[in-house]
């Protein structure tokens, strides 16, 4: 259904689909970088960072799934 949602998008409504993508990735940023910071307050190791890192989006999962797990995963570490 989202494939060809994206074949209806034009002009800025293309252009704002599009930017999704990189507003995920500075916010995810933005997260692993806040959870950096409250652990290093606390005297947390910073291997957590790492396991934050490789947490990653599969090529065929959805935003919202990918969203889910990381929260999931990141609770867990």
């Amino acid at each position: 259904m989202c494939n060809v949602l994206v074949l209806t998008l034009k002009g800025t409504t293309m252009t704002w689909f599009k930017g999704l993508e990189d507003w995920l990735h500075r916010f995810v940023e933005n997260l692993v970088r806040r959870i950096h910071l409250a652990l290093k307050a606390r005297g947390h190791q910073i291997g957590f960072m790492d396991a934050l890192n490789a947490i990653i989006q599969g090529k065929k999962e959805m935003l919202h799934e990918y969203m889910e797990r990381f929260t999931k995963e990141a609770l867990e570490v």
